[in-house]
């Protein structure tokens, strides 16, 4: 599947903060009781296998890898609270590891982290952070929106590439950068068709994410 970074999350989102969820769940086996103290070499093993679902134009790499890094950590810490509120132990923890979570959240240090999570978070507004790019004074997210309106339906990444990198009075592009970047874009969707992956009838938006 195409993603593109968008503020401090991904566009399209659903998927790839859904294959974040699975990753924790199918990989925690240690009382880690925040995002940031899995070890880096796990964290990255994570995202090897977050690539082998997902990939993007070779300029995101930086901004998929650290939203990656958001969403997991925002991500685990909306299982971990779900968790202490309910009291019972998920199928994906086990006995021992979950022994051990619950010492540690009843820990000082943790309740220090959780007032800072919630000063940090309070400041993440619907999670989406900054705007990734800003057409003139207007948000990313708006002009998606916008363009949904449009279309009818949900704009595809390279719709809404095309859309915020070209001037309204010429349709030309922007920049040389935004050129290269529309021509991958196009290239990804070629390679698809070529693949024999194309889209179906009644599958538009959806088959323009694949590749």
């Amino acid at each position: 599947m195409l993603i593109a970074p968008e503020g401090d999350t991904f566009y399209p989102s659903k998927q790839p903060t859904n294959k974040i969820r699975d990753l924790i769940r199918s990989r925690y086996n240690a009382p880690y009781v925040s995002w940031k103290k899995i070890p880096k070499e796990v964290r990255d093993m994570w995202f090897r296998e977050f690539e082998r679902d997902f990939c993007w134009l070779p300029q995101h790499n930086d901004k998929i890898r650290k939203n990656f890094e958001k969403r997991g950590s925002t991500r685990m810490c909306d299982m971990f609270t779900d968790l202490r509120k309910s009291g019972e132990r998920p199928l994906w923890i086990g006995e021992s590891v979950w022994a051990e979570l619950n010492a540690a959240w009843g820990s000082v240090e943790y309740s220090r982290m959780r007032d800072q999570n919630r000063q940090n978070r309070a400041s993440d507004v619907g999670g989406m952070g900054s705007s990734l790019h800003t057409g003139g004074s207007v948000p990313h997210t708006e002009h998606r929106w916008s363009l949904k309106e449009v279309l009818g339906r949900e704009p595809t990444p390279v719709e809404l590439h095309s859309h915020t990198h070209k001037r309204q009075e010429d349709q030309k592009r922007i920049d040389e950068g935004a050129r290269k970047a529309h021509e991958e874009y196009t290239r990804l969707r070629e390679s698809q068709d070529a693949a024999g992956e194309g889209p179906s009838s009644g599958s538009v938006e959806y088959s323009e994410y694949r590749i």
